[in-house]
């Protein structure tokens, strides 16, 4: 989903940023990273700008500078934290278990 496509007072969790060069450059350094949610505030009635709220400020876009932004939903991104550190733990443990009965059992 892009972030252009966010209604006002709904929020989403940044997972990309599409773009190169100064684009790409001065959205990072507005607060636009991976990880972030953002909220819209304010879409206006002609559909540009749209003003959001990231990292506490508010920032307008352009919606074509914002169509540069994949997100999620806060629930699909909260799933997907729940989901890597499942996997996370699962993968540490395996060695673990598996030198821990070789080492019991033998060869």
């Amino acid at each position: 989903m892009k972030l252009s496509e966010l209604k006002t007072g709904e929020k989403g969790v940044i997972i990309k940023v599409l773009g190169h060069g100064g684009f790409r450059r001065r959205i990072i350094e507005m607060g636009f990273i991976k990880g972030k949610t953002v909220e819209v505030v304010l879409n206006a009635p002609l559909k540009d700008p749209i003003k959001y709220k990231i990292m506490g400020y508010e920032v307008s876009l352009r919606r074509q500078e914002a169509d540069m932004i994949e997100i999620v939903s806060e629930e699909e991104a909260r799933r997907k934290r729940v989901l890597y550190w499942t996997i996370f733990v699962i993968a540490i443990n395996i060695p673990q278990l598996f030198f821990k009965n070789i080492f019991i059992e033998g060869f």
